[in-house]
């Protein structure tokens, strides 16, 4: 007789209705310690994210992870949504994919790098493009960083934390 063994895998999604009425959920021990090294939560409180990626639940858990560590986030599916949103919502965080429908995050990046209220925000490129013409492209388009998915959120939170402590103005004047 064979030996057999087998393994699972779990996904459990939650929505934004779940996760309101649930308990508050704590950030994670690797978290939490990056978010102290950075001064805390408190320190992201009032930093605003936009996160922009045609893939839905990708989008959406990035947005509710942001949420969780005291980012105010909004979340979009594609460019010119993004573009219309970050003119209102002036975010001091823009987290963009690159290969999207009807606007690619290349265009989504110049425009906002064009536009008063997004100038001087921090944009980061979360991409499956690898390449060095993509890194190459992406900072030519505007991005500051670029990051290949899937994204290690420990060294996205720190990349930010570290970026708003190097810049403490671009996250004080804002409105």
């Amino acid at each position: 007789m064979a030996l057999c063994s087998a393994a699972f895998l779990l996904f459990i999604c939650l929505t934004s209705d779940f996760a309101m009425a649930s308990q508050p959920v704590q950030p994670s021990s690797s978290v939490s310690s990056a978010t102290a090294a950075a001064g805390g939560t408190l320190a992201r409180r009032g930093l605003r994210v936009l996160v922009v990626d045609d893939a839905e639940d990708a989008c959406e858990g990035l947005a509710l992870l942001l949420q969780i560590e005291g980012f105010q986030v909004e979340a979009t599916l594609d460019g010119p949504t993004a573009v219309e949103c970050a003119t209102h919502f002036a975010p001091h965080i823009v987290l963009l994919d690159l290969a999207m429908p009807r606007m690619s995050g290349y265009d989504v990046a110049r425009r906002l790098r064009g536009h008063p209220s997004t100038r001087d925000a921090l944009i980061i490129a979360l991409t499956g493009l690898s390449e060095f013409d993509d890194i190459a492209r992406s900072r030519a388009a505007g991005f500051n960083h670029h990051q290949v998915k899937p994204v290690d959120v420990d060294t996205l939170l720190s990349l930010i934390d570290h970026h708003f402590a190097t810049h403490p103005s671009q996250c004080s004047g804002r409105q």
